[in-house]
């Protein structure tokens, strides 16, 4: 349990909801490989007891909160309070809040400008591979979140050294997109605004949806080309090149001001990327999709995910 900023006590249930696959227009769409994750934050300095520049936020599904005072809260998930961990546990029941919001509102800042995602095997493109994105927010495209993504084609340890060209997604291109969890609300955790790194303020976040797409590496890269992980950033970031996304310290590329446009609720999952695979036949098929499948139909490379 951690202690809340409200305050509240929160137990973490430790169960988790893997992504192991998801369907789309009839074709499954299988999880392969795994990431290193390496964030890229231009840390600010810190002004206590007033404010801590460099926040981690995190949110959790919400199992339940009782009428007491304090109250008690149950969420799914364990309690992990870095932006790595999060992003590499494999859980949609939980996630990074706001990831590239740069402006200190409300006492936090998360100065993050690029997280690199790292496959620990480079793929060769053969052309029936996708990313995918999956945000928690309004659903069916209202209120979902917009971001740039790019393929890393060269790399020295865990520095990118060549990009594709950047592909930006826009917030309406979830519309239409059906809602992956049922509504439910959620929690948010966060330092203290003077404090850290301990997660142990909470707030409240009404009913929301989680909803998806995907990405096809077509879209990034030619068929043929090696990747060796991919990267993701603000709406705001100014690249149309992938020379522009090198140095994330350039803040005329990737701007230090980000506000709403950078407030990205990814969910967590550490697939490198998912291909096609032959359905399976019905009676493995309940087997092959145990923990979380998504229904969807995909009519071009870039879509939002249906049920």
């Amino acid at each position: 349990s951690v202690p809340g900023g409200d305050p509240s006590t929160t137990t973490y249930t430790g169960e988790r909801t893997g992504l192991d696959a998801f369907f789309a227009g009839g074709t499954r769409y299988a999880a392969r490989g795994s990431t290193e994750v390496v964030v890229r934050r231009n840390t600010a300095t810190e002004v206590f007891s007033t404010d801590n520049a460099n926040q981690v936020m995190a949110w959790n599904y919400r199992i339940s909160k009782d009428t007491g005072n304090p109250p008690n809260v149950e969420v799914y998930g364990e309690y992990l309070n870095t932006f790595e961990s999060l992003l590499t546990s494999n859980n949609i029941d939980t996630g990074v809040e706001n990831m590239f919001m740069n402006l200190n509102v409300d006492g936090y800042s998360l100065n993050v400008e690029r997280v690199d995602f790292i496959f620990d095997i480079p793929l060769l493109v053969e052309g029936d591979e996708v990313f995918a994105m999956f945000d928690r927010g309004g659903g069916g495209g209202g209120s979902n979140h917009g971001f740039g993504i790019a393929a890393i084609t060269g790399i020295n340890l865990l520095d990118p050294t060549a990009y594709s060209n950047p592909l930006f997604v826009a917030d309406s291109e979830y519309n239409g997109a059906s809602a992956l969890r049922p509504s439910t609300e959620y929690d948010i955790y966060r330092y203290n605004v003077s404090g850290g790194p301990d997660l142990d303020f909470r707030n409240d976040q009404p009913d929301q949806h989680l909803v998806g797409l995907s990405v096809a590496a077509t879209d990034l890269v030619s068929a043929g080309t090696t990747v060796y992980g991919y990267s993701v950033f603000a709406q705001d970031t100014s690249a149309t090149l992938g020379s522009h996304l090198l140095d994330w310290t350039n803040a005329g590329r990737f701007p230090t001001t980000t506000d709403g446009t950078g407030d990205l609720d990814m969910a967590a999952y550490s697939a490198a990327y998912f291909e096609v695979e032959p359905i399976p036949e019905p009676s493995s098929m309940l087997l092959l999709l145990i923990g979380f499948a998504l229904l969807g139909l995909i009519r071009r490379t870039r879509e939002p995910i249906r049920n």
